[in-house]
C-alpha cells in the first residue's frame, strides 16, 4: 500500500483514459487481491481504465480475479487481445499470457507483422499496441 498511495493522489489530478500494463495486484490476480489491493488505490478510476494482464494474474492458471474484476475493460476471455479508440488513436491491447497472441509476435513473417505494404503493416503503424512483455526485441 505504501508505493500505491503516491499515485492515488496523482491520479486524481489528471482526467483521462487509464491503462494498465499488466501484474496489476498482488500476489496472484485473485479476485480478491484486486478488492484489497487494486480497489482502496486505483479502484476508484476502474470506469476510465482498461486493463492488460501481466503473468502474475495468470499464477491462477485462468486470470478470472482481472476478467470477474474489470469486465469488458480487460477484453474477452481466451481471445489474447482486444482494441478500442482514444481520440484519433485505435489501441490494442495484447494478452501476451495466451497462445494466440504468442503466435502473433512481431517477427519477420509473423501474423501480425504480415508482409511488407499489407493491411497488418499498415495498422501496426498506425496503432498504439502495449502488452506486460515486449513483443519487438
Amino acid at each position: 500500500m505504501l508505493r500505491a498511495e503516491p499515485r492515488r493522489n496523482c491520479s486524481t489530478r489528471f482526467p483521462g483514459t487509464v491503462f494498465t500494463a499488466g501484474d496489476n495486484a498482488f500476489p496472484d490476480g485473485l479476485l480478491a487481491d484486486y478488492q484489497n489491493c487494486y480497489q482502496p488505490t486505483w479502484g476508484r478510476h476502474k470506469a476510465r481504465t482498461y486493463a492488460t494482464l501481466g503473468n502474475h494474474e495468470y499464477n491462477s492458471g485462468n486470470a478470472n480475479g482481472a476478467f470477474d474484476y474489470f469486465g469488458d475493460r480487460v477484453g474477452p476471455r481466451g481471445l489474447g487481445y482486444y482494441s478500442y479508440e482514444l481520440g484519433d488513436w485505435h489501441v490494442i491491447h495484447l494478452n501476451d499470457n495466451t497462445a494466440s497472441c504468442r503466435s502473433a509476435r512481431l517477427g519477420a513473417g509473423s501474423v501480425a507483422r504480415g508482409r511488407p505494404g499489407g493491411e497488418h503493416q499498415a495498422m501496426r503503424d498506425r496503432d498504439l499496441a502495449y502488452a506486460a512483455v515486449p513483443l519487438v526485441r
